[in-house]
């Protein structure tokens, strides 16, 4: 036992750090698995709200409709054909508002601000978490970073 003290001792100053060095990699190597678990949830958490406000309805091909509409009814219009002008303006009329129904449709069925905010407090807690993990271990961003 005394040769050990004696030992430990005699160890100069930079063994002892290197110790604790690799005592605090240790550490950091164990909180790997948690903080990888968590950003994964995180990430989990992120990709739902994502399905959940979505990019919303592709009306595509009701734009090119409407546009190809306005278009015609100029040409008939500049050729003087305004019984035909006023069909495609009648047309044109239609197609925008099948448009905007099926925007007010996607709308309805897909954001729901109360829950959508909701999970965004819960991910942001979350976040909070793991920068306050990462600062613990001397490893996180430091206040008012990130």
């Amino acid at each position: 036992m005394i040769q050990l003290l004696a030992g430990h001792q005699d160890e100069p100053e930079s063994g002892r750090a290197a110790r604790r060095a690799g005592k605090a990699g240790q550490r950091q190597h164990e909180l790997l698995p948690e903080i990888l678990g968590r950003v994964e949830s995180i990430d989990s958490q992120l990709a739902a709200i994502g399905e959940r406000m979505g990019a919303g309805p592709d009306v595509s091909g009701l734009d090119q409709q409407i546009a190809q509409a306005r278009r015609d009814k100029e040409a008939a219009a500049g050729a003087e054909e305004y019984e035909s002008a006023a069909e495609l303006r009648d047309r044109e009329r239609q197609l925008l508002a099948d448009r905007a129904a099926r925007q007010q449709e996607w709308a309805s069925e897909h954001v729901d601000l109360a829950s959508l905010a909701g999970e965004l407090r819960r991910v942001g807690e979350e976040v909070g978490c793991l920068r306050d993990l990462l600062r613990q271990q001397g490893t996180g961003p430091q206040d008012g970073a990130a």
